[in-house]
């Protein structure tokens, strides 16, 4: 079988990389200004993360040869441009037997479609799965316990390629419905930016809030890739410095009261933070036992 991944960012090479034992050929494909030529030859990518993939992948902006062939055609590609690839991919001869899974989140704007609801309207006869988490890529590569799910509304199609599919009682709970109503005004409406991909931040999207991920914490309380303010344009919007910390243990010890990594820790914050609107604090893996300190 032949997988091919639309988008070579994080997530898509992450992908690639879990998945390359499954399948006997494997096709990353990228716009020509994404693709590094560490990618392209050593399949070989370092930011935002180091990740080494198999040689047998084959590394393309062709469009046409990177589906060609493809059993599954995994598209990974931001929000913002799946209506622009799924147009791509009809030029491309995408054909009706090919299944496409769809791996991003969100909604298109202004349209206020869902990624399903955008793939159907430009390829209305394409086989079609929705892949989600919750998943993160650094912990997938870290080989951390994770989850996922496959749907769609043809069981086969979720099915495929699980050889353990025959086993199971599968039953159908969820059927495609698009947003119906009228447009209601919001009083705050957030995003977020991250500092890998900000290419792809648009500030004509109407949001009052901005958070900018991330500056993360080491060991000693201290933050590290603070991102600078002045790297974003956010318009109107206020912007929103995000701290983040991915640890158990280091989370502990800078919510230990009175530690001097929590002592260095608010004192990093309130620094950082001058430039900014607001400190938006990311801590999701808060000890229970610590939770009152983090309150």
């Amino acid at each position: 079988m032949k997988l091919t991944v639309l988008g070579a960012g994080c997530w898509g090479t992450t992908l690639v990389w879990l998945l390359s034992d499954n399948f006997e050929n494997i096709c990353l494909w990228g716009r020509e200004n994404d693709l590094s030529d560490e990618l392209k030859i050593n399949k070989h990518c370092l930011k935002p993360f180091d990740i080494q993939l198999d040689k047998k992948v084959e590394v393309t902006s062709d469009l046409k040869s990177a589906i060609e062939n493809a059993d599954i055609i995994l598209s990974v590609i931001a929000t913002s441009g799946t209506r622009d690839v799924c147009e791509q991919l009809k030029q491309a001869g995408i054909k009706n037997s090919q299944i496409l899974v769809n791996a991003s989140k969100g909604l298109e704007l202004p349209s206020l479609k869902t990624m399903a609801g955008v793939i159907k309207e430009v390829l209305p006869e394409q086989k079609l799965a929705i892949l989600s988490g919750p998943t993160l890529a650094k912990e997938v590569l870290n080989g951390c316990p994770t989850a996922a799910c496959v749907a769609s509304e043809d069981i086969e199609i979720a099915l495929k390629g699980d050889e353990n599919s025959s086993k199971i009682e599968y039953e159908q709970k969820y059927t495609l419905r698009e947003p119906e109503g009228n447009p209601i005004n919001l009083q705050e409406s957030w995003g977020y930016v991250m500092q890998s991909r900000l290419e792809e931040y648009d500030n004509s999207i109407p949001l009052t809030d901005v958070c900018f991920f991330s500056a993360e914490i080491n060991c000693y309380g201290e933050l590290t890739s603070i991102p600078a303010r002045s790297r974003i344009n956010t318009g109107k919007a206020r912007c929103h410095l995000v701290i983040a910390c991915d640890s158990k243990s280091l989370t502990h010890f800078i919510l230990t009261p009175g530690s001097k990594e929590r002592n260095n820790l608010l004192k990093a914050i309130v620094k950082a933070g001058v430039p900014y609107d607001g400190v938006q604090i990311d801590f999701e893996l808060v000890p229970s036992r610590d939770r009152r300190n983090f309150i």
